[in-house]
């Protein structure tokens, strides 16, 4: 829902008297007019597409990547090695390893292919849970 100037002004208005003095202080010191209330929030993570990215950026990266990954797991409760792999794989694609840009091509690979292949998993999938 868009505010329009003057609503935006009075809503402006009420949240700074409900603030504390103190936190009153530090925007007049910065300009109450400066203060915008209701500025869009920054994006959770965005790595910079010119620069070579730092270590930090990569941790984060892969952080992002990873919480996402089990926030939409679709596992109950997903195991400790299930939950280090899957940690794993995200560090190791914002790394630019080898080994995890491998599982992630085969893992994509067997989605598109996987029809095929079904007999095998389902095979695996017995002999696994023996």
């Amino acid at each position: 829902m868009r505010l329009s100037d003057t609503e935006k002004e009075i809503k402006k208005k009420e949240l700074f008297d409900h603030m504390s003095p103190k936190q009153q202080k530090r925007i007049l010191k910065k300009g109450y007019q400066k203060w915008d209330p209701f500025m869009e929030p920054k994006e959770p993570f965005a790595v910079k597409t010119t620069d070579i990215p730092s270590a930090k950026e990569l941790r984060q990266l892969a952080t992002h990547l990873y919480t996402a990954f089990i926030k939409d797991c679709k596992i109950a409760i997903p195991g400790h090695m299930y939950m280090e792999g899957a940690g794993n794989v995200a560090s190791g694609l914002a790394y630019g390893e080898e080994r995890a840009q491998g599982m992630y091509d085969f893992s994509c690979w067997l989605k598109e292919n996987g029809d095929k292949y079904k007999p095998i998993i389902e095979m695996m999938h017995t002999i696994r849970n023996r």
